[in-house]
């Protein structure tokens, strides 16, 4: 099985993103959501990454970053925040509302690794619980901060997938052309 392709990892990235949403919205579990909401973006960030630079898996200086789950580093490795701007001003976006898309991905990215590890695959809900108390992230909620973050988490986690998205098909058709 061949897992290295940008194509393999945009698919997962699309299914974890599904996944994450039914984890969420039937209640079955807000700290899988959560988790499966940061595999989808790594996902999509890797695949992004793959894309920009094929060589990316073979070059030693990156082996390191390949096997590891840094989602600020896999972002910028993605070029999704360098190039979805001009991306938005080229379909006829104006200056401000380009920058607006650009500032909300970041504070995206921002949510996600804030609340996301890689760690939280071996979490048990009461365990998240504890992490978000020790990060600060049940403060000022109503009612349960663990739903409360989980949904944030897969909000911030669509912007990223659908402003991904829109990216790949950049990067596809530029490979055609």
């Amino acid at each position: 099985m061949n897992i290295d392709r940008p194509e393999h990892y945009f698919e997962v990235s699309l299914d974890r993103s599904r996944q994450s949403k039914d984890l969420y919205e039937e209640c079955f579990s807000f700290a899988l959501s959560m988790y499966v909401s940061g595999l989808a973006v790594e996902s999509m960030f890797r695949a992004l990454a793959l894309r920009n630079d094929p060589e990316l898996v073979s070059r030693a200086d990156t082996m390191r970053l390949f096997k590891g789950h840094d989602l600020s580093q896999w972002f910028a490795e993605s070029g999704l925040g360098d190039a979805d701007q001009s991306a938005l001003r080229k379909k006829g976006l104006r200056e401000s509302q380009a920058e607006e898309q650009f500032l909300k991905i970041r504070a995206a990215v921002n949510d996600v690794c804030q609340l996301w590890s890689n760690l939280l695959r071996y979490a048990s809900e009461s365990t998240v619980k504890i992490h978000l108390k020790k990060i600060h992230q049940d403060r000022g909620i109503m009612g349960s901060y663990l739903k409360e973050n989980a949904r944030r988490l897969f909000s911030s986690s669509q912007i990223l997938i659908t402003a991904g998205e829109r990216r790949w098909s950049l990067l596809t058709k530029s490979k055609r052309s």
